[in-house]
């Protein structure tokens, strides 16, 4: 089976949490955090509203210390959170099962993290749909190549 992965949107909306329960509960194997704007408080409380068994199943873009706070499951490195932090490599070798990834926007890039993250994000292979004029930054033969290079054997997500 392959991997299921989610990324919310950026803003909050209501029903959303209900939805990610049932996405969960058929099969999602992990959801993405990304809420830019939202205070750690707002996002406590959006996952408060997750079903207590899938948030080891979630993980946080930003305010990376609810990993910690509310058992999830993981922390992804951005433009706004580029490193873990000082308390990461002890979580991770308390809860084995906790992930690191991270998102990339050049082959450069993908090449820096490999090995250092569980996976990585790519972007953007294609238009942006949540991102208006944010256009695929790379060629299906430069992906092919990299590819063939062996660039993307770790798992990288477009």
């Amino acid at each position: 089976m392959r991997d299921v992965i989610v990324i919310t949107k950026p803003k909050m909306f209501p029903g959303e949490e209900e939805l990610v329960n049932t996405l969960f509960a058929n099969g999602m194997q992990r959801l993405h955090l990304r809420k830019p704007g939202a205070s750690e408080e707002e996002m406590a409380e959006w996952i408060g509203r997750i079903d207590l068994p899938f948030r080891q199943r979630i993980i946080v873009h930003d305010h990376h210390r609810l990993l910690r706070t509310m058992g999830l499951g993981g922390i992804h490195l951005n433009a706004r959170n580029p490193e873990a932090p000082a308390w990461f490599s002890a979580e991770r070798q308390k809860r084995r099962s906790v992930t690191l990834s991270c998102s990339c926007h050049s082959l450069e890039e993908i090449a820096q993290w490999k090995g250092v993250c569980d996976y990585l994000f790519l972007s953007p292979v294609f238009d942006s749909i949540s991102k208006e004029g944010y256009g695929a930054a790379f060629s299906p033969s430069s992906l092919r190549e990299a590819a063939e290079e062996g660039l993307f054997k770790d798992k990288v997500y477009a």
